[in-house]
């Protein structure tokens, strides 16, 4: 498992946290297609962090059970995973990021860490 850990207010560690995210899914050999898709799941949840759970954030991406899996931890208040839909309003710049996450994915979970925030799980 590797892990990236980091203020989600500090939006240059978010961004080096992404860049290096991708070279080192490339360096371990995986195909385009996962990169792709696990760099736009990256992005999008933490999108979302930094809109809705300010402070610390760890981001991990696990290859061992024979699925990828990206873990996201954040001290943000607890939210549900609903149906994937788009929001009403087309026009709105809020409510896309999950469901787009829910498009990429196989599977989608969030557990609630008493003390300590949300821990969503993405298996791509």
């Amino acid at each position: 498992m590797h892990a990236w850990m980091f203020a989600s207010e500090d939006a240059r560690t978010a961004v080096d946290a992404r860049t290096a995210f991708v070279e080192f899914l490339r360096s371990i050999g995986t195909g385009d297609e996962l990169v792709y898709k696990a760099e736009l799941v990256f992005g999008e949840l933490l999108g979302n962090v930094v809109r809705h759970a300010p402070g610390p954030v760890e981001i991990s991406f696990d290859l061992g059970s024979g699925a990828a899996i990206l873990h996201v931890i954040d001290s943000g208040p607890e939210f549900p995973v609903t149906q994937p839909h788009l929001p009403d309003d087309v026009l709105s710049e809020l409510g896309r990021g999950l469901f787009i996450v829910q498009q990429l994915a196989t599977e989608v979970r969030v557990e609630r860490i008493p003390d300590r925030g949300n821990h969503t799980i993405v298996t791509l």
